[in-house]
Order: C-alpha cells, then sequence, then structure tokens
C-alpha cells in the first residue's frame, strides 16, 4: 500500500497527533522512530527516491492517489464495530 494511503488509514484509526512511536525494521531489527504518522510516510517516500526506485514527481502523483484509496477503503470498508 502507498504511504499515503496507509498513512490515512492510521490517522482514521488512531488520530493524527503527536504521539511517539518506534517501528522495526524487520530486515535488520532496527528501530526507526516517529512524532507521527505524517513524518513516517514522508520518510517512507524519500527513502524510494534515495534508492532510485521513484522520481519525485510520480510520488506526488501517487500520493494524491493514494489519499482518494484511504477516503475511499474508510468510507466503504472501514466501519466501526457495534
Amino acid at each position: 500500500m502507498p504511504p499515503q494511503s496507509v498513512r490515512g488509514v492510521l490517522e482514521a484509526v488512531f488520530g493524527n497527533g503527536t504521539e511517539n512511536f518506534t517501528v522495526t525494521d524487520t530486515s535488520d531489527a532496527r528501530l526507526r522512530q516517529f512524532a507521527n504518522f505524517a513524518q513516517m510516510a514522508e520518510e517512507h517516500k524519500e527513502v524510494r527516491i534515495w534508492g532510485g526506485i521513484h522520481f519525485r514527481n510520480s510520488l506526488e502523483v501517487g500520493d494524491e492517489m493514494s489519499r482518494k484509496v484511504a477516503d475511499h477503503l474508510l468510507a466503504n470498508y472501514m466501519k466501526p464495530m457495534r
């Protein structure tokens, strides 16, 4: 899933405050700390550029599409369990 759609879903479920959290890199067990989901998504994009996987403009186009995917998922599939 693209970083912005993941971000959109995570923020909808957990909020978008500034609670620090840690993510474990499963490839080498390194810990990554982030202040919020936006920071995590931005780093994910930057890594793809630094690694030569994407150009910046393709990620910007993908961000817009990802936001629409997240909105669609939240509106149609993620309903409160009550």
